[in-house]
């Protein structure tokens, strides 16, 4: 009995679907973007006959196929939009989906919990170094400011996740319990931006960023640059904002997360 032609068809389709990914990554006929966020790159082998004897093309190769075949970017952010959509789940391990809607990174989540914790003991001479070279600096005529960065989870901790609760210590807070008494000049921008939390006309962080925003950054830039002024003496220049629009079509770093997570679909975003 013939097979019938519409299987032969069927079979050949097949083939050529699977064999287009393969062809997309030999000749480039579609121009793809690249995927987000920092991974290495691993570059077409070399072949060289010592690197084949030492089964070093081989693996090169292998790990140069796995990342380097066609529409991978889009696959990629196919499946992670899927493990988003169905599961609510983040794509990353590295970055988590707190409540309404805003994501955090793990570096900020764990210093929020206290899991980077050095030490009482580490933190303290941290703390008498930054003294002693502020005093030799001040000799030297020179000044010394320390500036804490803000933290998204400290900022806006009732929207994380519920696993997410602060450590009983952490360096942060320990570093401030050190530091107290001291005469170090410290900005701590983090407690600023929890002061500013409920009078700032517009946000401070981005719900799909793990930085300041950009209009944060601005207001840090200029109130650093006036203390400068005060511990220097000197007449900085200063930062002139004479304009100001609100968006939600958020541009890096504000969105900086969304970049990362590689989806195939934009997040919600709210205005800045």
């Amino acid at each position: 009995m013939r097979t019938p032609w519409f299987k032969h068809v069927l079979f050949v389709a097949f083939l050529l679907m699977l064999s287009f990914p393969a062809l997309q990554g030999w000749w480039g006929w579609w121009e793809e973007v690249p995927l987000g966020g920092a991974y290495k790159v691993h570059p077409k082998p070399d072949w060289v006959w010592g690197n084949w004897w030492k089964t070093k093309i081989q693996h090169e190769t292998e790990a140069y196929a796995k990342q380097q075949f066609g529409w991978q970017p889009n696959l990629v952010r196919m499946h992670n939009q899927y493990v988003y959509e169905w599961f609510g789940q983040s794509p990353n391990s590295s970055l988590f989906l707190g409540q309404s809607g805003y994501w955090f990174e793990d570096v900020y989540t764990d210093a929020y919990q206290g899991l980077d914790y050095e030490g009482r003991d580490d933190v303290r001479e941290i703390v008498e170094h930054l003294e002693v070279i502020q005093q030799e600096l001040k000799k030297r005529g020179k000044a010394f400011v320390f500036l804490l960065a803000p933290s998204k989870a400290r900022y806006v901790p009732e929207h994380l996740p519920t696993w997410c609760t602060l450590g009983d210590s952490t360096n942060y807070d320990v570093f401030l319990q050190e530091a107290a008494g001291r005469k170090i000049n410290i900005i701590d921008v983090n407690a600023w931006f929890q002061r500013e939390k409920a009078t700032t006309p517009y946000p401070l962080f981005p719900i799909n960023g793990t930085h300041w925003t950009v209009y944060g950054m601005h207001k840090v830039v200029d109130s650093l640059l006036h203390y400068l002024d005060h511990v220097t003496g000197y007449d900085l220049p200063e930062v002139v904002i004479d304009s100001l629009w609100t968006t939600t079509d958020h541009q890096d770093p504000d969105n900086d997360i969304e970049w990362m997570l590689n989806m195939s679909q934009p997040l919600p975003h709210n205005r800045l």
